[in-house]
C-alpha cells in the first residue's frame, strides 16, 4: 500500500514516529525536571539543538539555523498562545523573564546582516543568552522530589533521543531525495511542529492548573537555549564537519575530484529564516517587554492573536523560502 521506497512517504514514516517518541519523551522530561522556571525550559529545548547539531553534520547547515529559529518563534506565539488561551485566571498571565529574550533576538538579527555564523558571533550570542539565565531567579529543588524524578527523567532523556534520531533521519531523507524542496518550508511544517507538538499540549494543561507564569517562564528558557546556547552547538558541529570533509579529501587519490565548496563553507544564514524568523523574533521579544514588566497581561484574547500570528508566520515564512 505504501511505497517505501519514495522518499517522500519513507520521510514522512519516520517524521510520524519522530512525534510519537517526542510527544511521549518530552511528557516524561517535564515531570522529571520539575517546575524549574525558566531553566526547565533551556533542558526542554536540548532534544531540538540536538537535532540542529546533527542536521550540521549531515551537511544542513541552513536548515540547523532554520530549525532553531522557527522552534523559537513556534514557542513565542503558539507556546504563548495556547498558555494564555487555556489560563482561567481573568487577570491574564505574565513573568519577568520575557524581559530577557530581546537580548539573543537582536543578535540573531544583527548576525543576519553578515549573512553566516562564524565562532566569534557563536560565543557572543552564547554568553549573552548565558548572562539572561544567570541573571533568572533560581528555583529551589524539592527534596522529596530528588529520587521520584530519577526514573521519568531518565525514561524521557532515553525516548526522546529516540524520537530526535528519527526526525533527524527523516528530514535528511525528505532534503537529499527531494531536491526542489527548500529548507524554511521543510522546518516550518514538519520538523519543528513534529517535535514540539508535546511541549504545547504540556504548556497548555499547566496554564489550566494555574501555572500560567511558570509556563512563560518555560517558553522563555526554551527560547533563549535555541538562539544562545545552540549557535555554540551548531558552529562547532560545523567545524568537525569541515575538518572531516577537508582530512577525507586529502587522502582521495589525485584523479578524484575535489571536496565541493559546499561541504566546507562558513555557516550560511538561510535568507528566508534572517528576512522573515529572526525579523519576527525581535519584534515580539520587544512586544513582551511590558508584558514580562507587568504592565500588560497575556489573556484569552491576546493567546488567540499569538495563534493567529504563527498560522499567518506559517505562510509568510513557507512563501518567502519556497520563492
Amino acid at each position: 500500500m505504501f511505497d517505501f521506497t519514495d522518499p517522500i512517504i519513507l520521510s514522512l514514516f519516520y517524521l510520524l514516529g519522530g512525534t510519537v517518541f517526542a510527544y511521549v519523551g518530552l511528557r516524561f522530561l517535564w515531570r522529571g525536571i520539575g517546575d524549574a522556571g525558566i531553566f526547565r525550559g533551556a533542558l526542554l529545548g536540548l532534544p531540538v539543538i540536538g537535532v540542529a547539531g546533527a542536521f550540521v553534520a549531515m551537511g544542513f547547515g541552513g536548515m540547523s539555523i532554520a530549525l532553531l529559529c522557527t522552534a523559537s518563534v513556534l514557542m513565542l506565539t503558539l507556546g504563548l498562545g495556547v498558555s494564555a488561551a487555556s489560563t482561567f485566571s481573568n487577570d491574564g498571565i505574565s513573568a519577568p523573564s520575557l524581559r530577557l529574550l530581546m537580548p539573543p533576538a537582536a543578535c540573531v538579527f544583527v548576525i543576519g546582516f553578515q549573512g553566516e555564523l562564524t565562532l566569534a558571533h557563536a560565543l557572543a550570542i552564547a554568553v549573552i543568552a548565558g548572562l539572561a539565565l544567570w541573571s533568572a531567579p533560581r528555583p529551589i529543588p524539592a527534596a522529596s522530589r530528588t529520587t521520584e524524578a530519577i526514573i521519568p527523567l531518565i525514561i524521557g532523556i532515553v525516548i526522546t533521543i529516540g524520537g530526535a534520531i528519527l526526525v533527524t533521519r527523516g528530514a535528511g531523507i525528505f532534503m537529499r531525495g527531494v531536491s526542489s524542496i527548500v529548507v524554511t518550508p521543510v522546518v516550518v511544517l514538519l520538523v519543528a511542529p513534529a517535535m514540539l507538538l508535546s511541549l504545547l499540549g504540556l504548556l497548555a494543561t499547566e496554564a489550566r492548573r494555574g501555572g500560567g507564569s511558570s509556563a512563560i517562564d518555560t517558553v522563555s528558557g526554551f527560547v533563549i537555549a535555541c538562539l544562545g546556547g545552540s549557535a555554540l552547538v551548531i558552529v562547532i558541529a560545523h567545524l568537525m564537519r569541515a575538518v572531516a570533509v577537508r582530512t577525507a579529501a586529502t587522502m582521495l587519490p589525485s584523479t578524484q575530484p575535489t571536496t565541493a565548496p559546499s561541504d566546507v563553507a562558513a555557516l550560511v544564514i538561510p535568507m528566508a529564516t534572517w528576512r522573515v524568523d529572526s525579523v519576527l523574533l525581535v519584534v515580539l521579544s520587544a512586544l513582551l517587554i511590558p508584558v514580562g514588566t507587568g504592565h500588560i497581561r497575556l489573556g484569552k484574547v491576546e493567546g488567540l492573536a499569538l495563534i493567529g500570528l504563527y498560522l499567518l508566520y506559517a505562510s509568510v515564512a513557507t512563501h518567502t523560502g519556497a520563492r
